[in-house]
C-alpha cells in the first residue's frame, strides 16, 4: 500500500541534526544567544511517528502519543482544530516562530523523513567521535557500555547519509564537535555565514544564561583514556566503515571479528547496567511495574508510568 501523499510545508526552518550526546544542547544554547536566532530545543517528536516510507500517523493517535512525551509537554505547544498531521505540524511551527529570528530546531534521528514535509529546510549537521558519544550514553543510562552506546550514533549517521544524498550543497553545513570545542569562534563564524548572519561575540557567553559551563576541551577524545583495548577493537570493527568515512581515527585491525565470548559479555553487561540505572533512578515499584507493562503490552499503564518517570527525569535535567 502506498503511503498517503504528504502536503509540503514551506516554513523557513533550520535543523541542528546530530546524535544525542554529540553536543547538540551546547550548540542550541550558543545559537539561541544570537540576537537573530531562536532555538527552543529538541523536536524529534515532530517526526518520530512518521514511518520510513513516509506514512503519517492518525492525527488522534498522534495527539494521544504526544501527551505522554516529556519534551513535547515542556514546549507547551497547543492543539487547535487541525484535522491532519501537516496542519498540526504547521501550527506547531507558527507557535515557535518569532519575529526577525531564524527558527532553529534540534533533531537527533529520522532526518531522512524531514524533506517530504519541509522541502526547503536547511541543516547544521553536528558530528562527534562515536566512541565519546558511546561513553557519554552510559552516564545517561541508555547503555551499559560504549559498544552498545554507539548504536544510536550509527542510526543517526545512517539517517543523515540518506538525507544528505537528497540535498543541494547550499542546504547544509557539516560541523565537527571537536572543531567547535577547539576553535569555537571560527566554527561559529562559518555557521553564521551559512545562515547569512553576522557572528556575535555574545554567542560564546551562553554559560551566563544557562546551567551549562563554558566550553571545555576536557570532553575531547575521552575514549583514548577511558576505553580499554578490547572494547575499542570491538567498536572499531562494528563501525569501521562509518568511522573512516566521517574522518575519525581507527587504531585497531578492523578485519578481526570480536570473540563471541567478548560479545556475550558486552551484551550481559549492557542489560544489567541499564537495569541497575533504571532501578536506581525510578525505584523498585516503578521499575517492576514498567517491566510488567512492557511484557504484557499494557499501553494505558505504560503511559501512566511514563508520566511518573518524566517527573523524576526533570530533576536530572540541566
Amino acid at each position: 500500500m502506498q503511503p498517503p501523499e504528504v502536503r509540503e510545508l514551506h516554513h523557513r526552518v533550520i535543523f541542528v541534526s546530530g546524535a544525542l550526546r554529540s553536543g547538540t544542547t551546547m550548540l542550541k544554547l550558543i545559537l539561541d544567544n544570537h540576537s537573530q536566532i531562536s532555538n527552543p530545543g529538541e523536536f524529534d517528536f515532530l517526526f518520530d511517528q512518521i514511518t520510513d516510507d513516509g506514512a503519517l500517523p492518525d492525527i488522534d493517535s498522534y495527539k494521544e502519543w504526544l501527551t505522554g512525551r516529556r519534551i513535547f509537554l515542556a514546549h507547551k505547544l497547543k492543539f487547535g482544530l487541525e484535522n491532519d498531521i501537516p496542519a498540526l505540524l504547521s501550527s506547531f511551527i507558527r507557535q515557535l516562530e518569532t519575529k526577525n529570528s531564524e527558527l532553529v530546531l534540534n533533531v537527533h534521528r529520522g532526518f531522512h523523513k524531514i524533506p517530504a514535509i519541509f522541502p526547503n529546510a536547511r541543516y547544521i549537521h553536528l558530528l562527534r567521535d562515536p566512541r565519546d558519544v558511546g561513553l557519554s550514553s552510559i552516564k545517561m543510562g541508555w547503555s551499559g557500555n560504549a559498544y552498545y552506546g554507539v548504536d544510536h550514533w550509527i542510526e543517526t549517521e545512517v539517517s543523515w547519509n540518506r538525507l544528505s544524498s537528497q540535498l543541494n550543497n547550499d542546504q547544509f553545513i557539516d560541523v565537527k564537535y571537536e572543531e567547535l570545542v577547539s576553535s569555537p569562534q571560527n566554527v561559529l563564524q562559518k555557521i553564521c555565514g551559512f545562515l547569512n548572519l553576522e557572528f556575535e561575540q555574545q554567542m560564546l557567553d551562553f554559560s551566563n544564561t544557562s546551567s551549562y559551563g563554558e566550553i571545555n576541551q576536557d570532553s575531547l577524545y575521552r575514549w583514548k583514556n577511558e576505553l580499554n583495548a578490547e572494547e575499542n577493537r570491538a567498536i572499531e570493527y562494528k563501525i569501521s566503515d562509518l568511522l573512516g568515512k566521517k574522518g575519525y581515527e581507527i587504531q585497531s585491525d578492523t578485519s578481526r571479528k570480536p570473540n563471541t565470548l567478548v560479545l556475550i559479555k558486552f551484551a550481559i553487561q549492557n542489560r544489567l547496567s541499564k537495569w541497575r540505572f533504571r532501578h536506581s533512578r525510578y525505584g523498585t515499584r516503578l521499575f517492576l511495574m514498567d517491566k510488567f507493562a512492557r511484557v504484557f503490552s499494557l499501553t494505558r499503564l505504560s503511559k501512566s508510568l511514563r508520566v511518573e518517570q518524566n517527573e523524576i527525569d526533570k530533576k536530572f535535567l540541566k
